[in-house]
């Protein structure tokens, strides 16, 4: 793309563009249910359609259920910058260090070990030998001295000269080391970018969420029962991914929500995935219907063994191989012998007796695996649950101390709804006693920011704090702040813009928020325009640090990321103000890379590769 072929218009550039990611979402669960439709009217009726018909239509209508919503999630994440446009480029979010994925493989491979040698002992009945064991805990106590004096350890290495001998080792080590953590940070940041949103999980309305998910979980554990062997396994796997996905979500988002909590005022830069949904409850939705995938998973893996000649499990008089009640019983029975970290069972000698039997090693490699997806992966989410609501109820007390001024993003809307009832003779919404009293003071820019919400009750428990902390709501560029949504017109927002540039102090803060609200619809670029021209006139040498900081997060955010502008020259304008920061600051260098790599418009991203190719990375 040239110069000339860059000059997209501003009018094209303005218009929304279609939402085809929620497209693919609605296709792909009508035809995922279209299909589980069909199996089961297969199952039980006789259709006009052969078998063969029959089976092809329902693998392909399941394969474009799957991997329509997917790929149209992926290519909104590669224009949004969330994920790499080309295989060969490293992950946006590189989370995982290599020498971190070594250590895991490691643990990994070392149990793979373990099992395989039990599995496979000559007499059937392995035993740890005694020198095992004095092996076990001399290496538990080294590795626990190890760790303790570790920053010993590294000052004696550098006054023996040991370190630049280490470091040159690790030189070496260093490049597969670090392709194997870009490689796990590519597949976690598909997960939850990809497969996640394919899932909804990105989505505002709950219900929306809950019916994707819950409707495709459920058609896959129907599909999983339904198909023969070893066909079943597909849409069982495909559950179990997006079970995962939505948990990893999950997890980036408590992540990000812990760093907002260290700093309330962190610049959008620091935030990977946001605060719009919590995904909590549908991440333990996921894990819990993972109780109903294991058992068909056993059953589906018991009949494709046995399809290749190979006896996972046996069944004793009363048992039955299709009978899922027998599958849960076994499935229950092995999760009470493995209550998570005790092994009551093992030293009390206590044996299962379920209708199914573990009959080779191969079905041992089976259970063993089943018992540690629990251990490891609904356990972890029901601690990181736990860990959740300790930290919440922390972070609430330290609010309630007016030790912090602002609550996190997810329990702020509750608190704010709990300040306010409905007041039956005049149908508006009136503060509630003495909660409202007893609220602490609140920071007054986000006080502003939720007074233009669109839950009434929070707008009405943002104004009454207003008034109450007698916060100037009526300065022009508060009010320009609260009435850049849909329900202001656009003489009025410009009659208040005017009054803004009149001002001689304006709020850098709010001025970003007008220009974020009005970017979001697309909405009135000239008056997005002049409020950038307002925040760049701002002299650095002049301004304090921390209005200095929020200048440079206003101009990243008109540049690059979720609510950039949609206009290229006004994204061009940011980046040309930011140009002078390139060498003393990552992220605005991040900035430029994003923009040269991502930027809809030719001329914005000629320039920003120009200045990239300029500049020396920073060392």
């Amino acid at each position: 793309m040239d110069g000339r072929t860059n000059q997209i218009s501003d009018e094209q550039q303005e218009k929304q563009p279609f939402d085809w990611p929620l497209a693919g979402i609605a296709l792909g669960t009508v035809v995922l249910v279209a299909v589980t439709a069909l199996t089961l009217a297969g199952k039980f009726t006789t259709l006009a359609i052969t078998e063969i018909q029959q089976n092809w239509l329902q693998l392909g209508g399941f394969v474009v259920a799957v991997l329509a919503p997917i790929i149209l999630s992926w290519r909104r994440a590669i224009r949004d910058g969330e994920l790499p446009a080309k295989k060969t480029q490293p992950p946006k979010y590189q989370h995982i260090s290599g020498w971190g994925a070594v250590f895991l493989l490691a643990i990994i491979a070392l149990i793979v070990w373990l099992v395989l040698w039990a599995a496979n002992t000559a007499d059937g009945a392995p035993k740890i030998h005694s020198m095992w064991g004095l092996a076990v805990f001399g290496g538990l106590i080294a590795a626990f001295i190890l760790v303790a004096t570790a920053p010993l350890l590294a000052r004696a290495s550098r006054l023996t000269g040991l370190t630049s001998r280490l470091k040159s080792i690790g030189q070496v080590l260093e490049g597969p080391v670090h392709a194997l953590g870009h490689w796990l940070s590519a597949v976690d940041s598909v997960l939850v970018f990809a497969v996640a949103k394919a899932a909804a999980a990105d989505r505002q309305r709950v219900s929306l969420r809950y019916g994707v998910l819950l409707a495709t979980l459920s058609c896959c554990a129907v599909l999983g029962y339904c198909w023969d062997a070893p066909l079943g396994l597909l849409p069982l796997g495909c559950a179990f991914v997006i079970a995962f996905a939505i948990s990893r979500r999950w997890v980036w988002i408590e992540n990000d929500r812990e760093l907002w909590m260290l700093n309330p005022h962190l610049p959008d830069g620091y935030i990977n995935v946001g605060f719009e949904q919590n995904l909590r409850d549908e991440a333990l939705v996921s894990f819990l219907s993972i109780f109903a995938l294991v058992p068909l998973a056993l059953r589906q893996l018991q009949m494709s063994a046995g399809y290749y000649g190979i006896e996972l499990f046996s069944f004793s008089d009363n048992g039955n191989a299709d009978s899922m009640l027998d599958w849960i019983a076994f499935y229950g029975t092995e999760l009470a012998k493995s209550v998570p970290f005790v092994d009551w069972a093992e030293v009390y000698h206590v044996e299962g007796d379920a209708p199914v039997h573990i009959a080779s090693p191969m079905g041992q490699h089976v259970l063993f695996a089943v018992r540690v997806l629990i251990d490891l992966v609904f356990l972890a989410a029901l601690l990181q649950a736990i860990s959740n609501s300790a930290r919440d109820s922390q972070q609430r007390e330290l609010f309630q101390n007016k030790q912090l001024d602002r609550l996190d993003p997810f329990t702020e809307p509750e608190a704010f709804r709990a300040l306010v009832q409905r007041d039956r003779d005049s149908n508006s919404w009136t503060p509630r006693q003495p909660q409202f009293t007893e609220f602490p003071p609140y920071d007054p820019n986000r006080l502003v920011e939720l007074s233009t919400d669109k839950d009434e009750r929070i707008r009405a428990a943002a104004n009454a704090l207003i008034g109450r902390d007698g916060i100037n709501k009526n300065s022009p560029v508060h009010k320009l702040a609260e009435r850049t949504d849909e329900d202001h017109n656009d003489e009025e927002i410009k009659a208040l813009m005017n009054e803004v540039e009149l001002s001689k102090t304006p709020n850098v803060f709010l001025l970003d928020t007008a220009r974020k609200r009005l970017a979001k619809r697309y909405r009135l670029p000239e008056i997005r325009r002049r409020i950038l021209d307002l925040i760049i006139a701002l002299d650095p040498e002049l301004i304090r640090p921390d209005i200095f900081r929020a200048r440079t997060d206003a101009l990243l955010s008109a540049a690059v990321g979720d609510a950039r502008e949609p206009t290229w020259p006004t994204r061009k304008l940011a980046l040309e103000t930011l140009e002078r920061q390139l060498q003393g600051n990552q992220r605005v260098r991040a900035a430029f890379e994003q923009a040269a790599k991502y930027d809809q418009a030719g001329g914005v991203k000629e320039y920003a590769q120009a200045v990239v190719d300029r500049e020396q990375p920073i060392a």
